[in-house]
C-alpha cells in the first residue's frame, strides 16, 4: 500500500509532467519496489519460499529461514545473523531482518511453517456446507461441490493474503484515490499528549514532506483540454456554442480573454493550473455567464412552445372559419329563397319571418338584418319627395333626442314647420315678416305657432313664435312686431317637456338668465320645435322628460306641474312654490281624437 502511495502520488505526479512537457525539478524520495519485489517474487521471493518448505514432508522454520538466507542472499535489504555475523539484533537460526521505508523491522520466524499452512481440506468444508445452519453454508460455498469434483492443494495463509492485497491495490488503481494520513501523537491514547520525536518519525517515514514538496512545487489542478473547453466555453464567442477546432487553441482563447496565461501551463494533452484561486475565478466568471445563457435557452424554449401552441390555435380557427363558412352559406341559401320576392311586396318584407338563427350564423343574421333595413329604407325613402324626407329627417331628429321617454309626442302628425304662413292670416304674417327678416339680417323662416308664454309675473300671454336660423322671436299675435329682443338660438342649452300629450317647452338659457316657458297652440308639436332648433345648431341639445320640469324663475329653480281639468281654457298658473300648465279636457280630448285620426 505504501508502494502504491508512492506509485500514484508522487512517481506517477512526476512522471505525468515529464510526459507532457512541463518544466519540471525531480524531488528525490524513498521508492519502496525493491522490498515489495523482495516479498512478493515467485519463486525466489520471501513468500514464495515459505509456501515451498510448506510443501516439504517434516517443514520447520530453521529450513524455511535456511531457504531464505538462500535465496535472497544478493539482497540488499534483507540480512540475518547467518548471513551478517555483526548483526546483534537478530538471534541465530530464528530471525531475519528486513530494511523498510519505515525502518529495521526484525522478524521471529517461529511457527512460520504451521500458521501458513492451510489444513482445511475440501472434505471437511462439504460437512460444514452439508450441516443445518444457513451461516456456516454462507462462509463455505465452496462445499457444494461434488465429491467427485477434483480440487487442488489448499493456498497458504501468505498466498492468500497476497491475493487479497493484489485485489485491493487493483481495485485503488482502477479508482482517483484520495489519501488521508493519520498521524499518531502518543502512545498512551490521550488527548493532552504530544510526542515530538513519535510524529516526526512518522513524518518522515510515511514519506510525507516528499509529497508535500512535490504537491508545493506541482499544479493544483490539471484537465485535459477538451474537459476544460466543455465546461467553459460559454467564457468566448468563438467557442460558444460549439467549440469546433483544435482544443488546446481553444483553451488559449479561453484564458487570453480572462488574462489567466501566467496562472497556468500548457502540457501536450492536459491543462495545469498552478493556484486555487485561478481556479476560483474561472468559476466565478462561469457563474457570471450561466444566467445569460440560461436565459437565451429559456427565450428560445418559450418561443418554441409559443409558436407551437399558435400553431395550434391556428389550425383551431381555421376549422371554426371552415365550419362557420358552411352554415353561413346554408344559412344565406335560406334567406336567399325566402326573401327572393320581397321587391314586389308591399311593406318590402317586414312582415316576412326571419329564421332562427343556429350557432354560429347569429352575427351573419344581425348582419343581413340591418342590410335589410336599410335597402328597406332606401325603398321606402324613394317614394318621397326631398321636403318629405326633411320633414321625415326632423321627425327621426326628434325620435333620437327623446329616446322613448315620451310615447305621444306627434310623429303621426305632418309637420308643417311654418305654421303661421298657412293659416288664415298668412298674409298678414308674410307682410309683417318680409319687413322684419330684412330689418333683422335674418333669411327665412323655419318654424313658426301661435303659443302661450308665460311671462316674468306668472301670468300667461298670447304670442306667436317664430324661429329662425339664427334667432327666436316673440311677437304680438295682432300686429306681428317683436316685443321683446330676440332670443339668439347659440344661447339656448336644453329643452325640457312633459310625459303627457300638452305641447309645453320649457327653453333653456345658458348662464344666469331665466328659462322661457311657451306652449303651442294649433297643430304645432314640441318636438318639431326641440328637433328644428338642434338640427339649426347642429348639436345634440339635452331634453329632460318629466311629470314636473324644472324652471329657472329669478335666479332658482321652480317647479312646472302639468294638469288636466275641466277648465275655460287651458292655461299657466301659480301653485305651491311654482307653476302649472291646465289642460282644458276638452282640449285634450280633441288632441287625443286627432292622434287617433292620424294613426288610421
Amino acid at each position: 500500500l505504501q508502494q502504491l502511495f508512492i506509485e500514484l502520488v508522487m512517481k506517477r505526479e512526476q512522471e505525468e509532467y515529464a510526459r507532457e512537457g512541463i518544466d519540471w525539478v525531480d524531488v528525490t524520495f524513498f521508492d519502496n519496489k525493491q522490498i515489495c519485489e523482495m516479498v512478493d517474487r515467485p519463486h525466489t521471493g520471501v513468500i514464495a519460499t515459505l509456501d515451498e518448505v510448506c510443501m516439504l514432508p517434516n517443514a520447520t522454520d530453521a529450513a524455511f529461514l535456511a531457504n531464505l538466507d538462500k535465496q535472497l542472499a544478493s539482497e540488499e535489504r534483507y540480512t540475518s545473523r547467518q548471513k551478517d555475523a555483526a548483526n546483534t539484533k537478530c538471534e541465530r537460526n530464528r530471525d531475519f531482518m528486513v530494511h523498510h521505508f519505515a525502518g529495521d523491522v526484525v522478524y521471529n520466524t517461529q511457527q512460520f511453517v504451521e500458521k501458513n499452512s492451510d489444513t482445511f481440506f475440501q472434505d471437511l468444508k462439504r460437512m460444514l456446507y452439508g450441516c443445518g445452519m444457513d451461516s456456516l453454508k454462507t462462509m463455505w460455498p465452496e462445499g457444494a461441490d461434488a465429491i467427485t469434483d477434483v480440487h487442488k492443494m489448499p493456498v497458504t495463509a501468505a498466498t492468500n493474503f497476497k491475493q487479497s492485497m493484489d485485489e485491493l491495490v487493483s481495485l485503488l488503481v482502477s479508482k482517483d484515490p484520495y489519501y488521508v494520513r493519520c498521524i499518531k501523537p502518543n502512545e498512551t491514547k490521550s488527548s493532552s499528549e504530544f510526542n515530538n520525536e513519535l510524529v516526526v518519525h512518522q513524518v518522515r517515514y510515511l514519506g510525507l514532506m516528499e509529497n508535500l514538496r512535490v504537491r508545493r512545487a506541482g499544479f493544483c489542478n490539471r484537465q485535459p483540454y477538451d474537459v476544460f473547453v466543455q465546461r467553459y466555453k460559454m467564457l468566448h464567442e468563438k467557442t460558444w456554442p460549439r467549440a469546433t477546432g483544435d482544443a488546446k487553441a481553444n483553451t488559449k482563447a479561453i484564458l487570453e480573454k480572462l488574462g489567466m496565461t501566467p496562472d497556468v501551463a500548457f502540457g501536450t494533452t492536459k491543462l495545469f493550473v498552478k493556484e486555487p484561486r485561478t481556479l476560483v475565478a474561472l468559476e466565478k466568471a462561469r457563474d457570471a455567464a450561466l444566467p445569460k445563457i440560461i436565459a437565451k435557452i429559456q427565450a428560445r424554449f418559450r418561443g418554441y412552445r409559443q409558436r407551437q401552441i399558435f400553431r395550434k390555435m391556428r389550425a383551431v380557427y381555421r376549422i371554426v372559419a371552415c365550419w362557420h363558412k358552411s352554415k353561413v352559406r346554408m344559412c344565406m341559401g335560406s334567406l336567399l329563397e325566402r326573401f327572393k320576392d320581397v321587391k314586389q311586396m308591399k311593406d318590402f318584407g317586414k312582415s316576412l319571418e326571419w329564421p332562427k338563427a343556429v350557432p354560429g350564423t347569429q352575427q351573419f343574421i344581425l348582419y343581413c338584418k340591418k342590410i335589410h333595413h336599410r335597402w328597406r329604407a332606401q325603398q321606402i325613402l324613394k317614394r318621397y319627395n326631398e321636403d318629405e324626407k326633411q320633414a321625415m329627417l326632423v321627425k327621426v331628429k326628434a325620435s333620437d333626442m327623446l329616446g322613448g321617454r315620451r310615447k305621444y309626442w306627434g310623429y303621426q302628425y305632418t309637420w308643417e314647420g311654418n305654421y303661421l304662413a298657412k293659416s288664415t292670416i298668412k298674409d298678414k304674417f308674410a307682410a309683417a315678416v318680409g319687413t322684419l327678416l330684412p330689418r333683422m339680417n335674418e333669411q327665412q323662416v323655419i318654424f313658426s305657432a301661435f303659443v302661450r308664454k308665460l311671462n316674468s309675473k306668472g301670468k300667461q300671454d298670447e304670442r306667436a313664435l317664430v324661429v329662425t336660423e339664427k334667432s327666436m322671436y316673440r311677437l304680438d299675435t295682432k300686429t306681428f312686431k317683436a316685443k321683446k329682443a330676440p332670443i339668439p338660438l347659440a344661447s339656448i342649452v336644453g329643452f325640457g317637456i312633459s310625459k303627457d300629450e300638452d305641447q309645453c317647452v320649457v327653453i333653456r338659457m345658458g348662464g344666469s338668465e331665466d328659462d322661457h316657458v311657451v306652449s303651442l297652440t294649433g297643430e304645432a308639436c314640441c318636438a318639431e320645435l326641440i328637433s328644428i332648433v338642434s338640427r339649426t345648431l347642429q348639436k345634440d341639445l339635452p331634453v329632460d322628460v318629466e311629470d314636473k320640469v324644472k324652471v329657472r324663475r329669478g335666479g332658482k329653480m321652480v317647479s312646472l306641474y302639468f294638469a288636466v281639468e275641466d277648465a275655460p281654457k287651458t292655461s299657466f298658473r301659480k301653485q305651491h312654490s311654482g307653476f302649472a300648465l291646465v289642460t282644458r279636457k276638452q282640449s285634450m280630448m280633441t288632441i287625443q281624437s286627432r292622434r287617433g285620426m292620424a294613426s288610421g
